[in-house]
């Protein structure tokens, strides 16, 4: 019994530091696609300015 919870803390930690890892994954993605939505948009100012 006492062997069983120490299995689920470490699962549970398992999972805490994935989820971990998901989120920063999912952070970095998210930044990515803002820079390229800006940079976009500068574009297309550069284009309006241009004609």
């Amino acid at each position: 019994r006492e062997r069983e919870g120490e299995r689920e803390r470490e699962c549970e930690r398992e999972n805490e530091s994935e989820n971990k890892r998901v989120r920063e994954k999912q952070r970095k993605v998210a930044r990515e696609r803002t820079k390229l939505r800006t940079r976009e948009r500068e574009n297309d100012r550069e284009r309006e300015r241009e004609g």
